[in-house]
């Protein structure tokens, strides 16, 4: 099995290596992984703590981390495995915790023994099935000896138990979908070449025409598979034109829709399921904002509120806010009910508006409908490519006839991002906003090779998740 690298396992593998230095300190949090669900949670953390990734009824592992002398790791799946759920039920002692979990055969060889000379940690699975576990977390923080990771979905942490939530007990990361330059790993792209290719374009150099082409049809390969591990897997081992691929998306988006179905609280989930659906309608259109005529006459906001705010905080979408002007700090601009709405994957919109077909996107030529999935994918490489942190992603459009896609804040500097699918990069709109605001910096992203013009650069799209490291 070839497993894909992700930088998350270099996070994982410095915060359990920290595990002491946080014990000395007295800072001994949980650790939360957290994500819109198929993003490999479970799948990075099994990898830290070496448990096989291809059988997973393997639980028990003894990894071998510098510093923490002998380990004992298990996996408790509180979704597989519905009776865990009782070792946290009533429990406020993390002993008494692993006493119960000991007594299912699943661990009777499990050494839990906490000692200086023994560890434990403490993987909980699907923990969002347990608001108790999820409360647990406080004391177990408290344990000397004992490391607790866990993961959960969005979906129902979000939702089934934040007034349980032990804020200030648990470190968080938010896991995303595989970046562009994570795919660019799994497509046998080398670090060093990769950083070598940005150090290039930070000092005005075009790159090869070869090498830019090849980029260029990764990333529009990266558009129709998306970051899904899963869709990344089989995209990597049978080609982006691959039916299985197709068809491994429709079964994904199927199971969004099911967890909308289950998770969603009862009054929204239809509520809901419109919104959802109700996204690639809103951006096939030329303006792209989100309306609530999309779902039908006379719908307001303060119906659909809060079916938009679950799916939001459930992971399944992003909400991009319009600006009451482009400056900084621009969460001060943000307009609330001006926004527009985005699929946090690209392999989920292809899923939902693809008909199997790639070269409706591979082929430059093709009439395919391509802008809008450009323009998602510039939503999603925005929001994660301050990796593990949110960031705040915004638009700005004053009237009909001036906007640009998406603003941002990088450095010290207000950054307008304007994404293109073809070669034409002119923009009246970008060329007005930056003489209005002298202090706006402007990235536009087409498929054209590297090149700047004071404030503004003109990048291609497999630049977008480097925008930190090249805009000056």
């Amino acid at each position: 099995m070839n497993v894909m690298e992700r930088k998350i396992d270099t996070l994982l593998a410095k915060w359990l290596t920290a595990t002491t230095e946080r014990e000395a300190s007295n800072v001994h949090k949980c650790l939360l992984i957290q994500g819109m669900r198929q993003t490999g949670k479970s799948f990075a953390i099994r990898k830290a703590l070496s448990l096989p990734l291809e059988d997973p009824t393997v639980l028990i592992s003894h990894p071998l981390i510098d510093g923490l002398g002998n380990i004992t790791a298990i996996e408790v799946n509180l979704s597989i495995n519905e009776g865990l759920k009782n070792a946290f039920e009533g429990s406020s002692s993390p002993e008494m915790i692993l006493s119960k979990i000991k007594q299912d055969p699943l661990f009777w060889k499990a050494d839990l023994s906490l000692s200086k000379e023994h560890r434990v940690i403490l993987f909980v699975d699907e923990i969002q099935e347990s608001p108790q576990a999820i409360k647990a977390l406080k004391f177990l923080s408290f344990q000397k000896y004992l490391t607790v990771i866990a993961s959960g979905s969005l979906l129902g942490i979000s939702v089934n138990s934040m007034d349980l939530f032990p804020t200030g007990y648990v470190e968080i990361v938010r896991l995303f979908p595989m970046d562009f330059e994570e795919v660019l790993w799994a497509k046998g792209f080398e670090k060093s070449d990769i950083s070598s290719y940005i150090n290039e374009i930070e000092n005005g150099k075009p790159l090869l025409p070869a090498l830019h082409d090849k980029l260029l049809l990764t990333y529009r390969e990266y558009i129709i598979s998306g970051g899904l591990p899963e869709n990344v897997a089989i995209y990597i081992k049978e080609g982006i034109d691959s039916p299985a691929l197709y068809l491994n998306q429709r079964s994904l988006l199927h199971s969004f829709e099911s967890d909308i179905a289950k998770y969603a609280p009862k009054e929204e989930r239809i509520k809901a399921r419109q919104v959802f659906d109700a996204i690639p309608n809103a951006l096939s259109r030329t303006n792209t904002r989100f309306t609530y005529s999309l779902l039908g006459r006379g719908q307001s906001s303060s119906r659909y509120e809060g079916a938009l705010s679950w799916l939001i905080n459930a992971g399944l979408i992003y909400k991009v806010q319009n600006l009451e002007e482009p400056s900084m700090p621009l969460k001060a601009k943000a307009k609330h009910n001006d926004f527009k709405l985005y699929l946090s994957d690209t392999g989920v919109l292809w899923a939902m508006l693809g008909n199997g077909n790639a070269n409706n996107i591979l082929d430059p030529s093709s009439t395919f409908q391509k802008g809008m999935f450009y323009e998602n994918s510039t939503a999603d490489i925005l929001e994660m490519s301050k990796t593990f942190d949110e960031r705040d992603v915004y638009y700005f459009g004053r009237n009909s006839t001036l906007e640009v896609d998406f603003l941002i804040e990088t450095s010290d500097k207000a950054l307008i991002v304007e994404a293109k699918s073809f070669l034409n990069t002119k923009s009246k709109s970008v060329t007005t906003l930056m003489r209005e605001y002298p202090d706006l910096y402007a990235a536009k992203i087409s498929p054209k090779n590297p090149g700047k013009d004071g404030k503004l650069y003109l990048l291609p799209h497999y630049c977008l998740p480097f925008l930190d490291r090249i805009v000056k």
